[in-house]
């Protein structure tokens, strides 16, 4: 059982995948941590993916559409 347990031995588990979740993990993985990060659905959390990133993108956009060419 011991060995078992070896494999999966980790300095951090974060939980969940969002801006902070990742951006956590990417510090202590810099800092030679072993990370494991658990998300339930999308990296990405709900900022980036429906939140405040594509709001501002759609404003954006709308703001200055010569952007697009």
């Amino acid at each position: 059982m011991a060995d078992k347990v070896a494999d999966f031995d980790v300095d951090l588990f974060v939980i969940g995948g969002g801006s902070g979740g990742v951006r956590a993990a990417r510090i202590a993985a810099g800092h030679g941590a072993r990370v494991v990060i658990a998300e339930e659905y999308r990296m990405g959390g709900t900022c980036v993916i429906r939140g405040c990133v594509p709001k501002k993108t759609v404003r954006d956009r709308l703001a200055c559409p010569s952007r697009d060419r």
